[in-house]
């Protein structure tokens, strides 16, 4: 069974966080990020805080 995983940009509110919890329903996994602290409690959802917007915090993201 492939297990389907997508990242979501802004899944603390509004559309990121109604897009994320759509597809929590549908079985996928779920990783989220956002300014804001974790707003989606689910078993298949890691979130992390960050702004997009930073390079070094990305990067840190990817490869730390």
């Amino acid at each position: 069974m492939n297990t389907r995983s997508m990242l979501i940009t802004g899944a603390s509110r509004g559309l990121g966080k109604e897009i994320a919890e759509h597809y929590l329903q549908e079985g996928w996994s779920v990783y989220g990020c956002a300014r804001s602290e974790k707003q989606i409690e689910h078993e298949k959802y890691v979130h992390f805080q960050l702004d997009i917007s930073s390079p070094e915090e990305v990067s840190d993201l990817f490869f730390k």
